[in-house]
């Protein structure tokens, strides 16, 4: 509070006068001793000491008078911050942030509106309260500054289009963007309100002095906001969700079983009872599986009856959010895995490298057909120049050469999505294996090579081996297979390891055994043994064929991030030439036309529209100058919510509470009083008004209580034909 007129502040000592006039006049009263009156005096002690009660209320009331009318003068007035739920006069400027993220289509209830179905609602009411002239931003999506709409039924029509979209949700840079926006805004009053479903992940990390920072850089722009947040959301949400659906890493074959991996995620209170999930192979139920409760992993095995790509769905119990209660997987299916063995196979009267892994990938004695395996070996002694695309892993069982040509040949089949497999032999020749294929790191073998470091005439058995990796995970019990029973005695040593190599084997802690580096969409894995018994027991053992055999499908198997994304992510093809065209269809069956675009690795045709879960298929066609156009080929891509949109949980009342706090905002979930207009202003008050009113009371108050003194200190009254008394 402060005062107008501060320099009558002496004023205030009038009240001291009242009570200075009672003193003054005690002290001029002459005292008598009366002895007539001493009886009088002794009868009626009670009366006096009312009478004097009586005289100091009255001296204080006189003094709250005079206090009362010196304030007055002073004019005294208090500034207040105060919002008012009334239409203001003053122009106004509002940013509306609607949380659009996928958590958003949570429906409480089946039958009723889904969390974005209500900020939409509330959102509308806010816009009915404005008037032409005032100014509204509509921040949806990623949060970025947006431009102010001045037709209030463009802003209209622009939330009723808003629908869920990629991304989560993040509270503090949607803050930042609205205060952006209204700092443009050349409007009196300033509103901001966010509507959202107060899921957890809007605040990833509990740090309050930076939610203090964008509090006060809110505040420092202009006018202070209105800041409120409306809940939207459920207040216990229990949503079961399918995180994920695996294939195994090896490569799938036709008319043999292949095991499919399912998350089950949620809360575990909402798994009331069982829960079932379908396995789907191309639309078609081919198994279930029951989980007792959440979480839960459940494995479900299908033969898969034809060739290529094959679309696996996993569907769960219907909730509230239907986009997670399917989940998709595009699986690359061979008949058959064609692989190239380079090498000899005889070397020096001896059965050769070559020689044992091809009777090992395709197991027959002289004489006998090619039994019934997904292997179709094809042994050269060096690379076909006719090229590399018709096989799906190359085999190096005794790398001897290798020129620029073939090792950029390796590299764009490697990188391509193929596998590559390398058994170091003694005759191989180190030096340009190194610097055409290794590469200083660079390239796609894992490592580089060296004779100076290799163990000679020594024993070493494997050791820390990756059990957990796709290729050992059969010998992780030893009853199975114990492959550190294999004697080694020669191998070749390894001069330096790739940055993203990985150490699945050694002999010892200075000699890697098997390594493997991923490249592009392919695989490389590198022996430092040989494939013959002259380095190691291991072409000689039950072991080397299962060994064989599951590496060599684990090369084969195709990089499923590449036909497996999550909605928002661009899927695209290549074009092999600029008079084709591409088209996708969507999970709806909407057929739309794809541009080409040229980029760093070629001729591309890419979509990024992809906001529906499920299946999509771009088409390659050539078109015909007569006739409809001709399909070329085709590729599948399966598309699936982020399990971070799924799950539900919700900020704690306390986070909740200190957002409050460092922010300065509002929460409520009554969408009637948050569309309703508010205005926050400083307000100037000014109080001698008030206190002239108490003035005037006192002054009547005082009059009064003085009449009533004055009759009270008549000693006597007269009555009607009597004496006085």
């Amino acid at each position: 509070m402060s005062f107008q007129n501060s320099h009558l502040l002496p004023l205030l000592l009038v009240a001291l006068l009242p009570l200075i006039l009672h003193l003054i006049d005690r002290r001029r009263a002459r005292i008598v001793d009366w002895p007539a009156l001493r009886f009088i005096v002794l009868g009626s002690r009670a009366r006096i000491r009312r009478l004097q009660i009586r005289e100091a209320l009255l001296i204080l009331l006189r003094s709250l008078l005079v206090l009362a009318i010196a304030c007055a003068l002073l004019r005294p007035v208090s500034r207040t911050v105060q919002t008012s739920r009334k239409r203001s006069m003053e122009s106004r400027g509002v940013v509306l942030v609607i949380d659009t993220s996928f958590s958003m289509e949570y429906h409480e209830e089946p039958q009723g509106p889904s969390a974005l179905e209500k900020a939409k609602d509330a959102a509308l009411e806010v816009l009915d309260g404005l008037v032409p002239g005032d100014r509204v931003v509509i921040i949806a999506g990623k949060p970025e500054r947006g431009e102010a709409i001045l037709d209030l039924d463009a802003a209209r029509r622009s939330v009723r289009d808003l629908a869920a979209r990629s991304g989560s949700f993040r509270l503090l840079p949607a803050l930042d963007a609205a205060g952006s926006s209204l700092q443009s805004m050349p409007a009196s009053a300033r509103e901001v309100y966010v509507f959202t479903d107060l899921q957890a992940s809007m605040l990833p990390e509990k740090d309050p002095a930076r939610w203090r920072f964008v509090g006060e850089r809110l505040r420092a722009r202009g006018s202070r906001p209105v800041l409120r947040l409306i809940d939207c959301g459920a207040a216990q949400p229990r949503n079961l969700f399918l995180s994920s659906l695996d294939a195994a890493a090896l490569a799938a074959g036709t008319d043999e079983p292949t095991t499919f991996r399912v998350t089950i995620d949620g809360p575990r209170q909402a798994s009331a009872e069982a829960v079932s999930i379908h396995l789907l192979v191309d639309g078609d139920l081919v198994a279930t599986a029951t989980a007792a409760e959440v979480p839960a992993l459940l494995d479900l095995s299908a033969k898969l009856s034809r060739s290529g790509e094959v679309r696996i769905a996993a569907e769960g119990r219907p909730d509230g959010l239907s986009q997670d209660d399917v989940r998709h997987l595009v699986l690359d299916v061979s008949d058959r895995l064609d692989v190239l063995i380079v090498g000899k196979v005889l070397e020096d009267g001896r059965r050769g490298g070559a020689s044992y892994v091809d009777l090992a990938l395709v197991p027959r004695t002289p004489g006998q057909a090619e039994p019934p395996v997904i292997f179709r070996t094809h042994v050269e002694e060096d690379l076909p120049s006719s090229g590399l695309s018709r096989y799906r892993v190359v085999i190096f069982a005794s790398p001897a050469r290798i020129d620029e040509a073939m090792a950029a040949a390796l590299e764009g089949f490697v990188k391509g999505g193929g596998g590559l497999l390398v058994f170091a032999d003694r005759a191989m020749d180190l030096p340009s294996w190194s610097q055409l294929v290794f590469r200083g790191g660079h390239g796609i073998l894992p490592a580089s090579l060296s004779h100076a470091r290799a163990g000679m005439n020594e024993e070493r058995r494997p050791r820390d081996i990756s059990t957990s990796h796709p290729v050992f995970s059969v010998f992780a019990s030893p009853e199975d297979g114990d492959l550190s029973r294999i004697l080694v005695r020669r191998w070749t040593g390894v001069a330096e390891l790739s940055r993203d190599a990985q150490v699945l084997a050694r002999l010892d802690a200075e000699s890697p055994w098997i390594i493997e580096k991923r490249s592009g969409l392919g695989k490389a894995i590198l022996v430092t043994t040989s494939a013959t018994p002259q380095d190691s027991d291991l072409p000689l053992t039950p072991l080397f064929l299962p060994l064989l055999h599951r590496t060599t499908r684990y090369l084969s198997a195709r990089d499923a991030a590449s036909s497996n994304v999550l909605v928002g992510e661009e899927i695209s093809v290549p074009l092999e030439s600029g008079d084709l065209e591409a088209h996708v269809v969507d999970p709806r069956g909407k057929r739309t036309a794809l541009p080409a675009l040229l980029q760093n690795d070629g001729l591309r045709a890419g979509f990024c529209d992809t906001q529906l879960p499920g299946f999509y298929e771009i088409e390659i066609e050539r078109p015909q100058p007569h006739g409809e156009a001709v399909k070329i080929s085709s590729r599948i891509f399966a598309v699936n919510l982020p399990p971070e949109e799924s799950r539900l949980d919700r900020l704690s009342e306390e986070t909740l509470a200190e957002i409050r706090e460092a922010l300065g905002l509002e929460c409520t979930r009554d969408i009637r009083e948050a569309a309703s207009i508010s205005v926050t202003q400083e307000v100037k008050v000014e109080h001698w008004p008030m206190i002239t009113a108490l003035a005037v009371a006192l002054l009547f108050a005082e009059t009064l209580l003085a009449g009533t003194f004055a009759r009270g200190r008549v000693p006597w009254k007269i009555e009607d034909g009597g004496d006085k008394k």
